[in-house]
């Protein structure tokens, strides 16, 4: 018993030294919101040295993210290699609207009732995942204290709980992950609690 007490007072120790950003890993281009609000990004791209070599790449991606923080720390690199020429870039963000201005980019992560402050309508039909069905924006609405990714990107968004509800142009990946359709107009939005 004490070993196994030992055991994951080590491995809690281990989480907290390395910090939860290296549990995130894709294989495709996927924005996660994590439970506190940050976001963190994976870019997996076929690398070509034509443009640039590896090195050069490297630099200009420091270059920009030190020149958005400015003396901040808003977004952190948290991995870049390049193997078999393909490119990896794992990207942290203190918060959603980091990411927003960042990549230039409409999305916003909080709770339906913050969207709504924020001037979001929630005015779409939108497919209950359980149950397979529609529901109606006044039913959305009154879930005002559950989450709501909005996004506009053609791109994975993975949440850190099951989404519940979604909007008629996006599809489920699986129970936490969803995207566009491929021929959406308009904004995404994913509901979670």
């Amino acid at each position: 018993m004490k070993n196994r007490k030992a055991f994951v007072a080590v491995f809690l120790i281990l989480m907290l030294m390395t910090g939860c950003s290296q549990a995130f890993d894709a294989e495709t281009n996927t924005v996660y919101v994590k439970k506190d609000g940050a976001v963190m990004q994976a870019i997996i791209e076929e690398f070509n040295e034509s443009n640039y070599d590896q090195n050069e790449l490297e630099e200009i991606i420091k270059q920009d993210v030190s020149s958005y923080n400015n003396g901040t720390e808003a977004i952190k690199v948290e991995k870049y290699k390049v193997k078999d020429n393909i490119a990896k870039l794992i990207t942290s963000y203190a918060k959603a609207s980091d990411y927003a201005i960042f990549n230039d980019v409409e999305f916003f992560a909080g709770t339906i009732s913050e969207a709504k402050t924020e001037g979001y309508e929630f005015d779409d039909m939108f497919m209950s995942v359980d149950e397979n069905n529609t529901v109606g924006s006044e039913t959305i609405k009154s879930l005002s204290q559950y989450k709501v990714v909005i996004f506009e990107e053609n791109i994975r968004i993975m949440t850190d709980s099951k989404i519940l509800y979604m909007s008629s142009n996006t599809k489920l990946i699986d129970a936490k992950t969803a995207v566009l359709n491929d021929d959406a107009e308009g904004l995404g939005y994913i509901i979670y609690e």
